[in-house]
């Protein structure tokens, strides 16, 4: 274990332990997405051959939003929304404010008694200084778990409707049902990656090209120094996060859009509903698998009129043997959704 994983692990423990909380569950939905998306994307890497093949038998289209689809009218979407965002003011002020919700399907259960999945919630507003070297501030808000459909619910109630659940899959975690209490984070200038998984800075974003080309070289030495994953996976994963996310300028948006176009796997998904309940246009990419054996595809959730970014989730389309009973293919398992963002000048609420 390295030192940056043992002062993360403390930091939870002393969340954890002023919050009542089990110390994973403390980390973050946002930690846990993460970590399962580098791990379907190390196994897409790997196994590129047979992702493909999964795509073709269990691909579904429409509201699923997790076919193969259609790439040139991929294209043309992404290239409309790039144009739109050119476009778009610059903004001033101290922070990139974002608000979002983060939300998980996890397989949970008792050993002998079967598993269901539960729906967990977060929502996060995150405040990122213009001035790269100064801190960013996270706040967190649980909003809690519950069974996501009615068949989960019926095996809850078999089991006696536990108000905390115990995961099946990543270790013993507790999940609570009820909601948390907020809490504020700040984020070193050194810790992005602790937090998102992603070594990406507001100064890295600030000095990104607005070449299409050029930006995707400069993604791909950024994806390297954190990570042994160089695909195309990784390229729509962190383009996705920097258009929800990060405060790029709307030059680099547009590059962004444009770099997404020319990834050769890309697909239009269709018209789809995020998790959100708001109507856009999904592109994405075949995924790896999971612990459970089932594939996905990774979709990027666009509003068709403006060309903004809804949503980053990802869409099983193949269920597992080792999935849960109730897990079904054209399920959302993880979902980002970006509600607001814009430039401001106020900091959080007490910082």
């Amino acid at each position: 274990m390295t030192m940056v994983e043992d002062d993360l692990r403390e930091a939870l423990r002393s969340k954890a332990a002023a919050f009542g909380t089990d110390p994973e569950a403390m980390g973050g939905i946002e930690r846990r997405i993460r970590r399962n998306r580098n791990r379907r994307a190390a196994t897409a890497a790997g196994a590129a051959v047979a992702v493909a093949a999964a795509a073709v038998t269990v691909g579904v289209t429409g509201q699923d939003g997790g076919g193969q689809g259609d790439g040139p009218a991929a294209r043309r979407l992404l290239l409309t929304a790039a144009d739109a965002a050119a476009s778009a003011p610059a903004g001033t002020g101290r922070y990139w404010h974002t608000s979002g919700l983060s939300e998980e399907l996890i397989q949970v259960g008792s050993p002998g008694r079967g598993t269901y999945q539960v729906r967990e919630r977060a929502r996060t507003d995150l405040w990122m200084p213009r001035d790269g070297a100064a801190p960013a501030w996270i706040r967190t808000s649980g909003l809690g778990a519950a069974p996501a459909t009615k068949a989960d619910e019926a095996v809850w109630r078999a089991q006696g409707s536990p108000t905390t659940y115990r995961t099946t899959e990543n270790g013993d975690v507790r999940i609570p049902a009820a909601p948390g209490k907020p809490f504020t984070d700040r984020i070193k200038p050194g810790g992005y990656g602790e937090e998102f998984g992603q070594e990406l800075t507001p100064e890295d974003v600030r000095t990104l090209p607005a070449d299409p080309a050029r930006l995707k070289t400069a993604l791909l030495r950024l994806i390297k120094r954190a990570s042994a994953d160089e695909g195309d996976e990784q390229l729509f994963d962190w383009g996705g996060s920097l258009l929800l996310r990060y405060p790029a300028s709307p030059q680099v948006r547009a590059a962004t859009y444009r770099m997404l176009a020319g990834l050769p796997g890309i697909r239009k998904l269709g018209t789809v509903t995020d998790r959100a309940g708001r109507t856009g246009t999904a592109v994405g990419l075949s995924a790896g698998a999971d612990a459970q054996g089932s594939r996905f595809t990774e979709r990027l959730v666009l509003d068709p009129t403006t060309g903004r970014a809804l949503a980053w989730e990802s869409v099983m389309t193949g269920k597992g043997g080792k999935a849960a009973g109730t897990a079904r293919a054209g399920q959302v398992e993880t979902a980002q959704l970006a509600l607001d963002s814009g430039w401001t000048d106020e900091g959080p609420p007490g910082h």
